[in-house]
């Protein structure tokens, strides 16, 4: 018997240690890990709206030749004089747009029209009034900025970790539509008016910077701020109103220079499923 017993166990031993060895060779299954997250792609075409407040600013410098009446005094040997507005305004308007994305790199191409439409003046009193002699006279400088466009570049970064943010510089060519006007009025001297103005498409430059944040696979709203400069346009006005041997107005020369500052809130559509890579 108890070599029966004995034989039992030695041969449970070596079933189990022939199991054990067989298991060791057997290959381990790696542990599983989570999908990588998608990435959105920024890439190709897009359109849409844009809406915001555009802050304007113009710096005028005025000058007149020698006078025999408007301005005199002060200006009867001529004379210069420096001021500004700021024809403030809600802006809105569309944009059309293509990106091209490597890697975190997002390049683009925006063009943009909106509408605005404000006009700021400044009312200068030149003199005050002297009986029998004259004074009283008004100088007033208008300055109304319209419509306004661009054309930029755009360089952006879409971080990896979240990559449904873009954040962006930009800048371009700006244009826009301005009206610029002189009134002179001539009061206890003369009683007479002139009037220099024009309406001009200028162009310029801007630069800025914003960020967009996707909410699906196409669509997207962002801020963004621009500053512009449009450069200077000048009114020119030659002697006018006879009086005798001279003339109640002298030559003048104005000149405004337009700059803009816009920011402005973005809602974007993005053509295609470009979504997720």
């Amino acid at each position: 018997m108890g070599r029966i017993n004995t034989a039992l166990i030695t041969t449970a031993a070596a079933v189990g240690f022939a199991m054990s060895a067989s298991a060791a060779d057997l290959p381990v299954k790696a542990p599983l890990l989570a999908p990588a997250p998608a990435l959105y792609n920024w890439g190709g075409w897009y359109v849409g709206a844009n809406a915001g407040y555009s802050w304007g600013h113009t710096n005028i410098d005025y000058a007149q030749d020698p006078g025999f009446a408007f301005g005199v005094p002060p200006f009867q040997t001529g004379g210069a004089l420096s001021t500004s507005v700021n024809p403030g305004s809600f802006i809105g308007g569309g944009q059309l747009g293509f990106n091209y994305q490597a890697g975190i790199w997002v390049f683009g191409l925006e063009t943009d029209i909106a509408w605005r439409d404000r006009t700021d003046s400044a009312t200068l009193l030149l003199n005050p009034v002297v009986p029998g002699i004259g004074g009283g006279d008004t100088l007033t400088l208008s300055d109304e900025q319209k419509w306004v466009g661009t054309v930029r570049g755009r360089l952006g970064l879409s971080p990896s970790t979240m990559s449904n943010w873009l954040f962006y510089v930009t800048g371009g060519l700006a244009y826009g539509g301005f009206e610029h006007s002189v009134t002179q009025f001539c009061n206890v001297a003369c009683g007479q008016t002139r009037v220099l103005s024009d309406s001009v498409t200028r162009t310029g430059w801007t630069l800025g910077g914003g960020a967009e944040v996707a909410l699906d696979r196409n669509w997207s709203v962002g801020a963004e701020y621009l500053y512009m400069d449009f450069g200077t346009d000048t009114l020119s006005g030659p002697a006018a109103v006879a009086f005798g041997p001279t003339t109640m107005f002298p030559p003048t020369t104005v000149s405004f220079h337009d700059k803009s500052q816009v920011a402005r809130l973005k809602l974007n559509y993005r053509f295609g499923d470009l979504g997720l890579h």
